[in-house]
């Protein structure tokens, strides 16, 4: 069954493009609320450069997953499997470990109201997973996408 790419990719690559360079500038500009945040911590005890440092991480990789997300819509090939491979790995690991900032505003939300907190965390999902279905079909089905690669 050859592999096509439907419209949905189309209009998903340019609503997720927008959200992950924002959030990497967002995680480098000195006015943002989350620069703020990590600086006024790192103001009060420098080991909390480690949390900084893996939030720019994480924002990095997902800045970056844009491209496995544009070849997979656009049938391109760069680079070898083994490589976005490890690329999805890093970024589930740096996703998992590296927002303390947003992790805190989740809290407070279900603190003071849980309904914005759930249905903030179902936008969430529904942004972000389809960025990992792309990657993860991209970096471990690469064969049965585009056979022609072999």
């Amino acid at each position: 069954m050859p592999y096509t790419v439907g419209l949905r990719w189309k209009i998903y690559l340019f609503i997720f493009t927008p959200l992950a360079l924002g959030n990497f500038v967002s995680i480098l500009d000195g006015e943002s609320a989350v620069y703020s945040y990590y600086h006024a911590l790192i103001a009060f005890h420098p080991d909390y450069f480690l949390q900084y440092a893996m939030n720019v991480a994480s924002a990095t990789l997902n800045a970056f997953a844009l491209i496995p997300l544009f070849l997979y819509t656009f049938r391109g090939s760069f680079l070898w499997p083994r490589f976005w491979q490890w690329f999805f790995i890093l970024r589930i690991a740096f996703d998992l470990t590296g927002h303390a900032y947003e992790a805190k505003l989740v809290k407070s939300l279900f603190i003071s109201h849980s309904g914005y907190a759930i249905s903030s965390l179902l936008l969430l999902l529904l942004l972000v997973v389809p960025s990992y279905i792309a990657c993860f079909r991209y970096a471990f089905r690469q064969d049965r996408l585009f056979p022609q690669a072999k």
